[in-house]
């Protein structure tokens, strides 16, 4: 499975995650906290169990992501 990875709406420091097949199938979300870490918070299987984290960057997380659903996860550049 591959994911991608968009900025979520109107949320500062939060990504979301979707699986590229099944479209639409939202995978969780990476969310900045205050300490400037990020963590992977698993919204539905695949990505459930994944280590949440903390990661020191988007990079880092998305690997984690990238390794759990045993495919790619890339940022979704407009």
């Amino acid at each position: 499975m591959d994911a991608l990875v968009f900025v979520s709406r109107g949320t500062i420091g939060r990504w979301d995650i979707y699986a590229r097949d099944p479209k639409d199938l939202l995978l969780g979300t990476i969310e900045q906290e205050d300490n400037q870490l990020l963590y992977i918070d698993a919204a539905t299987d695949p990505l459930t169990g994944v280590n949440e984290g903390p990661y020191p960057d988007l990079d880092a997380a998305m690997r984690a992501v990238a390794d759990r659903i045993q495919g790619t996860c890339v940022k979704w550049v407009p």
